[in-house]
């Protein structure tokens, strides 16, 4: 009986996490491709500056096509300019309802990144 009792709650708990895992996977997946797409930001911004030539950065590049982190409304690219500057000022990206937008300072080109919002 209480061998029962036992294996009965260690059902029930191993049941629920996945439940409880599955917001930190995202966190965590959503976080990854923010970083990049920062990096990806910072160097075309670096680059930009060091050539003395105009880097573009293709929304569409910006996630790899199997990753189910997407940008989120906008199709157009950002330069970055020799000076420093940008010509856009953010990006957002969406995984499973959580977003996360990264901006870029338009005269400076500081990359940022906002906390996570639930559209």
């Amino acid at each position: 009986m209480e061998l029962l009792v036992v294996l009965t709650i260690m059902a029930i708990l191993i049941s629920a996490v996945p439940g409880a895992v599955m917001p930190g996977v995202e966190f965590i997946r959503l976080s990854g491709t923010v970083e990049e797409v920062a990096a990806k930001f910072a160097s075309a911004h670096d680059r930009a500056i060091e050539t003395g030539r105009i880097v573009l950065v293709s929304m569409s590049a910006l996630v790899p096509a199997p990753s189910p982190v997407r940008v989120v409304g906008t199709s157009t690219n950002i330069a970055f300019y020799p000076d420093g500057s940008t010509s856009r000022a953010s990006v957002t990206l969406s995984y499973l309802g959580r977003q996360r937008s990264i901006s870029v300072d338009s005269i400076t080109g500081e990359v940022t990144s906002t906390s996570y919002h639930y559209p």
